[in-house]
């Protein structure tokens, strides 16, 4: 660090737009000067749009105040931060909230980061440091303390963990906890891969169809138990758009998929001739608010090589006929047929699973497809 430069000195340095860092940090003059050098800056502009692009609005409004065309771009540049900013701080209120933390005047950073995107985001760095250790030292307890349960629970409380589920977590390891959904959507056990997927569809759609068995276990492990109707109506309703996608057989299928989850509402689908869009009530999770996914959640069915269109809401779940697409749009979610049939499984018991278990189970496969909001 170098002595600081008097204000006036630095007021009345005409090419002071070609050292950026040097304006920000007059204290670091030096480093400012050879960052401003190695930058090779030729107009005044090109300094303000790297102030911008730093994130150090304030001072490219101070410097460039005489330019009026530089507003719209640094007005832009603080917007986009100050909405993540504030998207960050929410999940970091989260995670603070399920470990007992709150930050020393938190809603502030949004207002930190409108003059000075770095100094944001060193706050909020600090503090997911300190919730990331409170974290830490609990996961260390709930291990130690689940080590003399079932291997099944042990596997249990390792979810929650993975998913910071630390309020679950605690109800499995106590003694005479039940591992159910109640207890917590980290409980639920994750379901198993579909592992015929190098077979042909519409042979496997025959395989239910027919009643006919592939191999000796996929009655008990796959085939729908026999008092899961809407399971078996699931995949009758997803053979019948293998066959052909229009509005009345997919918004068959939405309610079948409504039914599984035990989502109700009105449903609707409208057809472009090629593809159907329509929605589904079932992806609610009350126990999971963080996924901000919208109720209903839209839906769009069509062949791979018919995608949701840049205008459709998003975020979307993309219910593929048959082949995958290799490159699914951002925000998007497919469902494919594999998941169909994971989702119409019987449960690690043989029976039918909860419509709550499922939900869950859906969730996990849907958002793992989403970026976090």
């Amino acid at each position: 660090m170098t002595a600081p430069v008097p204000d006036e000195l630095l007021e009345g340095w005409a090419d002071r737009w070609r050292y950026p860092l040097a304006v920000v940090h007059p204290d670091e003059l030096v480093d400012g000067i050879l960052h401003g050098l190695e930058l090779g800056l030729s107009a005044p502009a090109e300094s303000a749009k790297t102030l911008v692009a730093m994130g150090y609005f304030a001072a490219a409004e101070q410097l460039f105040a005489a330019d009026k065309t530089l507003d719209a771009l640094i007005e832009t540049a603080r917007g986009d931060a100050i909405v993540e900013i504030g998207r960050r701080r929410s999940v970091l209120v989260g995670r603070g909230d399920r470990v007992g933390l709150r930050p020393d005047a938190g809603p502030a950073v949004e207002s930190v980061a409108r003059d000075n995107l770095p100094q944001a985001e060193k706050l909020l760095e600090a503090w997911e440091t300190q919730i990331a250790a409170v974290e830490d030292r609990l996961r260390e307890d709930l291990r130690a303390r689940a080590a003399g349960l079932p291997k099944d629970r042990q596997e249990a409380v390792e979810q929650c963990l993975a998913q910071s589920a630390f309020d679950a977590a605690e109800v499995l390891v106590q003694p005479d906890s039940d591992p159910q959904l109640e207890n917590g959507p980290g409980t639920v056990p994750r379901r198993s891969r579909w592992p015929y997927s190098g077979y042909d569809l519409r042979e496997v759609l025959g395989w239910y169809r027919t009643g006919e068995d592939p191999t000796a276990g996929f009655r008990a492990r796959w085939r729908p138990h026999p008092d899961d109707v809407p399971a078996r109506e699931l995949i009758a309703a997803y053979a019948e758009l293998v066959d052909t996608v229009d509005e009345e057989r997919a918004l068959w299928f939405v309610r079948t998929l409504d039914d599984v989850l035990e989502g109700g509402g009105n449903h609707h689908a409208d057809s472009d001739g090629q593809a159907v869009q329509s929605a589904v009530a079932g992806l609610r999770e009350p126990k999971l608010p963080v996924l901000g996914l919208p109720t209903p959640v839209p839906v769009w069915l069509s062949h791979a090589d018919q995608p949701p269109p840049d205008g459709f809401p998003r975020p979307v779940l993309w219910v593929v006929i048959g082949e995958p697409p290799a490159d699914p749009p951002h925000r998007v979610a497919v469902v494919t047929a594999d998941n169909i049939f994971e989702l119409a499984a019987r449960g690690p018991d043989g029976q039918r699973p909860s419509a709550a278990a499922r939900r869950v189970a859906l969730l996990r496969m849907v958002c793992s497809q989403l970026p976090l909001a």
